[in-house]
């Protein structure tokens, strides 16, 4: 194994933020600004589409495309005519859902049910701070511009 020296961090880093940018950013914002998603829906696709990948041909038990295909089944999207907190809503449940069915994620549901919940609850589709949450008993807090 080859060591990574102080000056190889920055060509690390870049590598990283490209390969995070590809894979799951820019997707997930393209995917929910097609969708009709303000910052909190596109924030919450990112989050999903990191924790639980994509998976276009929905092969897999859990990710990113089997969440949102099951939330579209039971309500539309903004772009299609729905509501966005309803949709949202929906697609939060069916991620926490099938979430509990794995036990490598069951530890991992605070984060979904207690920021981007919170957020939802309050119409905070925005994101606008100031904004506190509490995340596996950490709170955390964004204040106002």
């Amino acid at each position: 194994m080859e060591e990574i020296r102080p000056g190889d961090t920055k060509l690390f880093r870049e590598a990283q933020d490209f390969v995070n940018d590809t894979w799951y950013f820019e997707p997930a914002v393209c995917r929910a600004q097609r969708d009709g998603l303000k910052s909190l829906g596109q924030f919450i696709y990112y989050d999903a589409i990191v924790m639980h990948g994509p998976d276009p041909d929905l092969k897999e038990k859990i990710s990113f495309d089997k969440i949102r295909y099951e939330a579209i089944k039971k309500t539309k999207t903004p772009a299609n005519c729905g509501d966005e907190t309803e949709y949202l809503n929906i697609f939060m449940s069916v991620r926490v859902e099938l979430m509990k069915r794995e036990a490598g994620h069951k530890c991992n549901i605070d984060r979904v049910q207690n920021m981007q919940q919170k957020f939802l609850d309050a119409k905070n589709l925005d994101l606008n701070p100031p904004l506190s949450f509490t995340v596996n008993k950490t709170a955390f807090k964004i204040p106002p511009n």
